[in-house]
């Protein structure tokens, strides 16, 4: 966000259930007793060692760290100041720490709400009411639906009898088909929850496959960020220098060459100006010369003669351009571009999970 602008949404695969089955593997523990941990950050620190909670976390955070890696290579002008922390995952101990340490900004809860006031009734304390802050809007903004207010309220508690003895009748009968019903869909389930409990077994090499992809696409993106900010367009000028050597012509001099990132600045001193119209047209086809122009010149005495040739005699080549016995000298500036530089991390999704539903035969082929 930046002030009412959404700049970027992305969701990611992993959240507090991820969490709290790490944990459950990691310490041997109940899920009941691995969301008290996990909300306890006294007994946390006591009982789970930094490696192993970073562990517990690794796939939320990492996920997290592509995306904010992915909005800084696509908005470098935007600068993440400050992330906000509600929900659920908000109740897992010690996130705000490992977030601000990974992601490099400061990290804060929301506290209160404006217009939102928890009745001292209610089953839930302020700070719980926090954790169902995506219900609000539908609750303070619903769509719309509303009764009709011209009946009175006598016919409408006749009416509303009426209905009630109906779905009492309606809902025994339901409950009849319904207990018939779900002992066959429960029969089914059962059949279909062993069926892909053995798929899933199967599949476990495909998901070891694609988290050791995202680990390396995380390195290298990680790497490509840091490399980017050592780029610079001068990489080209040798490549320029060496150019320059071919196309000048004869009796054409280079004086006070300078670059900065690719923006470089020269003097050339020519006999004339076919020379100088030769050298742009040459710089023309080189594609990594972005833009090219002469600012201003100047004219003075060259310190030899005109050699004069008869008539009919040949000239020797790259003569043409030397002899009028005065010298030009122009200010050249022009910006190069290394050509195969591609700025940017790579952002390419892949599935996290294996879906269930694929089937595999009995070779173990997908």
């Amino acid at each position: 966000m930046a002030g009412r602008d959404i700049i970027l949404q992305r969701s990611v695969p992993y959240g507090k259930n991820a969490v709290i089955n790490s944990i459950m593997e990691i310490k041997k523990l109940t899920e009941k007793e691995a969301i008290e941990l996990l909300k306890d950050k006294d007994r946390l620190e006591r009982t789970v060692s930094e490696e192993e909670y970073s562990e517990a976390v690794r796939y939320l955070i990492s996920s997290i760290g592509r995306i904010v890696e992915y909005h800084r290579s696509r908005n470098p002008e935007r600068i993440i100041d400050g992330i906000k922390v509600f929900g659920e995952g908000a109740s897992i101990a010690g996130i705000d720490d490992i977030l601000k340490q990974e992601l490099g900004a400061d990290v804060t809860r929301f506290n209160s709400l404006q217009g939102i006031k928890v009745s001292q009734k209610s089953y839930l304390n302020s700070d719980q009411a926090l954790r169902f802050l995506a219900c609000f809007g539908a609750v303070l903004n619903p769509i719309g639906l509303k009764m009709d207010q011209n009946k009175g309220k006598e016919q409408a508690s006749a009416t509303a009898d009426k209905i009630l003895i109906g779905l009492i009748i309606l809902a025994a009968l339901v409950m009849v088909s319904i207990s018939v019903t779900v002992q066959l869909q429960f029969m089914m389930k059962k059949s279909d929850v062993q069926n892909r409990k053995d798929n899933i077994a199967k599949m476990e090499i495909a998901e070891q496959v694609a988290n050791q992809y995202q680990e390396s696409l995380s390195a290298y993106n990680t790497i490509k960020v840091f490399t980017d900010t050592t780029h610079n367009n001068n990489v080209m000028l040798l490549q320029f220098i060496n150019d320059l050597e071919l196309i000048m012509p004869k009796g054409t001099v280079i004086n006070e060459l300078s670059s900065n990132n690719g923006l470089v600045t020269f003097k050339v001193s020519s006999p004339s100006k076919e020379a100088v119209a030769d050298v742009i047209e040459q710089m023309r086809t080189l594609s990594y010369v972005k833009t090219f122009s002469i600012p201003s010149f100047s004219v003075e005495a060259s310190g030899s003669e005109p050699i004069e040739y008869e008539e009919g005699e040949e000239i020797p080549e790259g003569d043409e351009y030397i002899n009028t016995g005065i010298r030009v000298i122009y200010d050249f500036s022009c910006v190069l571009e290394d050509p195969d530089f591609v700025a940017g991390a790579l952002n390419e999704d892949i599935p996290s999970q294996v879906s269930a539903e694929t089937t595999i035969d009995e070779g173990g082929e997908q």
